[in-house]
């Protein structure tokens, strides 16, 4: 084993997903197996907690599963179904879907985090609307000897915001989302008890406030092995269009996101589109022309 990858140790890869409309697991949980290598797979376990009600009706996750039964018969891709306790702590902000939605995120990473701390060395958490790279675990090992046996770091992205795309270690009052965070495993109980403790808020919030507190700090990787793709948010009708600064990912899979996404949106909310195009991957001279086009042509239009 070379000392690139014996500085990385034993990873847990945390996954929590729900279904939705427009479901991108799949494709997430595709793209983690295909960037670990065959002789990587005593190494590397992946822990998917589908977070969904009724789990059984999360169908993205359970095609994503039949794809992959081999790993989960192997015993290196296992699944949760929603912390042990259930989600009784909600009672107290059942008023607000907001609240609840975040105190359910916060509560299902805080169980994800638990249960993968006795698992490995380090934890990647992955949120189920993103893609890795291709071949992104040798690329991850190799970053990673640079922080070995290092205390300067509380936690490093895979993600780099497209706002701050050469920044070393990156400003925590810009950090937000859980894209494609690697932390240390002997540091998840207490992180998840953060987390428990102030489960209204944001979890991305929350780790940043805690990072604050104890002047921790974010390396992040660029170019990044992890994008965000997801478009159609878990919550109601929200759009998301965090995508990273540089992705290792290849050209043509980025327009053949950018096309299924256009379609899927076309097709349930036109509305949003210019939004949409706004943000995409296109060439800035290229969501000019689709954005005039779309005036031109008196397209419903719906401002943000």
């Amino acid at each position: 084993m070379s000392a690139r990858v014996g500085a990385l140790g034993r990873l847990v890869i945390g996954l929590p997903t729900v279904g939705r409309p427009h479901d991108y697991v799949g494709d997430t949980l595709d793209s983690v197996v295909a960037g670990i290598p065959a002789d990587a797979w005593g190494r590397v376990e992946i822990v998917i907690l589908n977070a969904h009600q009724p789990p059984g009706a999360h169908q993205g996750l359970h095609a994503a599963l039949a794809r992959h039964a081999q790993l989960a018969r192997s015993g290196r891709l296992r699944v949760l179904e929603g912390p042990a306790g259930g989600y009784a702590a909600l009672a107290a902000v059942a008023g607000d879907r907001l609240l609840s939605w975040r105190g359910k995120q916060s509560l299902d990473c805080a169980t994800l985090m638990r249960t993968c701390a006795d698992l490995g060395d380090h934890y990647l958490h992955l949120e189920d609307d993103v893609l890795v790279a291709p071949g992104f675990l040798p690329a991850l090992e190799a970053w990673f000897s640079g922080f070995a046996g290092r205390d300067d770091w509380s936690a490093l992205s895979l993600f780099a915001p497209w706002q701050y795309p050469k920044q070393n270690p990156l400003p925590l009052e810009a950090f937000g989302g859980m894209f494609g965070l690697l932390l240390r495993c002997r540091d998840l109980p207490g992180l998840a008890a953060v987390i428990e403790a102030n489960f209204s808020e944001a979890v991305d919030y929350t780790l940043r406030d805690h990072l604050i507190a104890t002047q921790g700090s974010i390396h992040v990787r660029h170019p990044s092995l992890v994008d965000h793709v997801g478009v159609v948010s878990s919550y109601g009708h929200k759009l998301e269009f965090g995508r990273a600064h540089l992705f290792e990912g290849s050209r043509g899979a980025r327009l053949e996101r950018f096309l299924r996404e256009l379609v899927a949106l076309a097709r349930r909310r036109p509305g949003d589109l210019p939004r949409f195009l706004r943000w995409s991957v296109l060439p800035f001279w290229a969501r000019k022309r689709l954005l005039g086009a779309w005036r031109r042509a008196g397209l419903p239009w719906r401002p943000s």
